[in-house]
């Protein structure tokens, strides 16, 4: 069975990510965990939304390669700025900007509360740092254990924390299809 999985700023080859990312010796002892725990939870048919800010160079974009999964860069502010754009398509299947998916805004920075539209946001971009707001949903691996996580479990801590908001939001939803009817 497939699943969907979200990771984000991984900062593959960045060699300064380790001055904030404490508990790293060297950028392979950073980027080498982040590749093994990816190798270790993603499946053949599972689908990848990487949040942006993956890798910094072209070697790092190699490894990527070679990952399971079906990959969807969400692109971050980092993104081909050490490389060339248009190796980044060879190393993703999809290459877009954010993401409607399943009541949620899937995007690398968080967008401003009034774009929610009955929608959580689930980003990246911030690592260690989250939004003072219930409806956001920090994804960088600073916050995942240097892990992707299943959007269902994410999905769930979001309307879990959120009781008022879902019920509201799946109202919305409710009327907006009746009214085709």
């Amino acid at each position: 069975m497939s699943r969907v999985l979200l990771t984000s700023d991984w900062h593959l080859g960045h060699k300064a990510i380790i001055k904030y990312r404490k508990g790293f010796k060297t950028i392979q002892e950073h980027d080498e965990t982040i590749i093994n725990n990816y190798k270790q939870i993603v499946l053949k048919r599972d689908t990848v939304y990487y949040l942006g800010d993956i890798c910094f160079t072209e070697e790092s974009l190699e490894v990527i390669k070679g990952l399971q999964g079906k990959k969807i860069l969400v692109m971050g502010n980092h993104d081909g700025q050490y490389f060339d754009r248009k190796l980044l398509w060879e190393a993703f299947d999809d290459i877009i900007s954010l993401k409607n998916y399943k009541g949620s805004w899937l995007t690398h920075a968080p967008i401003h509360e009034s774009e929610l539209r009955n929608k959580y946001c689930i980003h990246g971009h911030t690592h260690n740092f989250s939004v003072k707001d219930s409806r956001y949903y920090n994804i960088c691996v600073d916050k995942t254990d240097f892990k992707p996580v299943l959007f269902t479990d994410v999905f769930k801590d979001l309307q879990d924390r959120n009781p008022e908001y879902e019920i509201k939001r799946l109202k919305k939803i409710a009327q907006r299809s009746t009214r085709g009817v």
